[in-house]
């Protein structure tokens, strides 16, 4: 029986490749194909699933003009942080979208919205998710200041009326300084035992 040369199949696709392979078996041809998407520069498939987004480089500072895998899995964490974000390309280019996707979330965070994803950004990026709903502030529970994140937080901004996102932010200890301080409290921006007593005295509404 005459030797059967097996084809490779190449195919391009965003600067990366999909190949296919056809192979001789027991006398008949099976097609193989691939269903990986490569692209040299470490990007991801531009519908890349956010469960399979690859580890943050967290020791990688990345700016607009930066490419490469430390950019596309800010990209894909961005995504998966809030639906906000659910269409921004994962081509592991740091271009304006980008730039502006990580200004919106440093905000929305109390970070410094400077665009640059260093170390505080990257906190962020890795914290919990914080579900949805909005809960209210306990009785008793723990001390939060500026860092913290989860569901206490969100409780704590919903009461003081103030972007429930998880994370204490600035925005979030501004709010409790100013709360203390109407309160005759000791301002310190830290949502303590005296001041949770305060807020659930007050009530959700008085603030």
């Amino acid at each position: 029986m005459p030797a059967v040369q097996s084809p490779l199949v190449r195919r391009s696709r965003r600067r990366g490749f999909t190949f296919g392979l056809t192979v001789l078996v027991g006398g008949g041809l099976l097609a193989v194909p691939s269903a990986a998407t490569a692209h040299p520069s470490g990007a991801l498939s531009a519908n890349a699933s956010t469960s399979a987004c690859p580890a943050l480089q967290t020791r990688v500072t990345v700016d607009r003009g930066d490419s490469g895998s430390a950019v596309g899995a800010v990209q894909c964490a961005l995504r998966g942080a809030s639906n906000e974000f659910a269409d921004l390309a994962v081509d592991s280019r740091f271009g304006p979208a980008t730039q502006s996707a990580v200004t919106a979330f440093q905000s929305r965070r109390g970070l410094s919205a400077d665009g640059v994803v260093g170390p505080a950004t990257y906190r962020a990026l890795t914290a919990a998710p914080v579900p949805d709903g909005d809960p209210q502030v306990q009785a008793a529970g723990p001390t939060l200041r500026r860092g913290d994140v989860g569901t206490a937080v969100r409780a704590l901004q919903s009461a003081l009326g103030v972007t429930n996102d998880g994370m204490y932010g600035r925005q979030t200890e501004t709010s409790v300084a100013a709360f203390q301080g109407r309160q005759g409290l000791v301002v310190d921006g830290v949502f303590g035992p005296r001041t949770r007593q305060a807020l659930v005295a007050n009530g959700v509404d008085g603030f």
